[in-house]
């Protein structure tokens, strides 16, 4: 949501916004799919099976298609932010 520069404080006010954004709007209900099964997942791992894991990966790679398609260099941006603060410390 950082990425998008969609404001708020909690996941699910910040997809709310979404509805509103002419740009992200039409994503708004997939990733708001994907915030509830990761609340499942996170509180009732066994209600998830691995065929919503295979369908969850379907949707978020549609939503980037479509988010990022035309921006090179948002994704780029989006990959040196989780290398600089993920990749193991040298």
């Amino acid at each position: 949501m950082n990425a998008l520069n969609i404001p708020g404080t909690t996941l699910h006010s910040r997809l709310e916004k979404l509805r509103d954004d002419a740009e992200y709007a039409e994503h708004m209900e997939a990733l708001m799919a994907l915030k509830w099964l990761g609340n499942a997942g996170s509180h009732e791992l066994d209600r998830v099976s691995c065929q919503d894991i295979e369908d969850a990966y379907q949707i978020i790679e549609s939503v980037f298609d479509r988010i990022f398609a035309d921006s090179k260099d948002s994704l780029a941006a989006l990959i040196n932010r989780m290398t600089r603060m993920f990749a193991p410390q040298k």
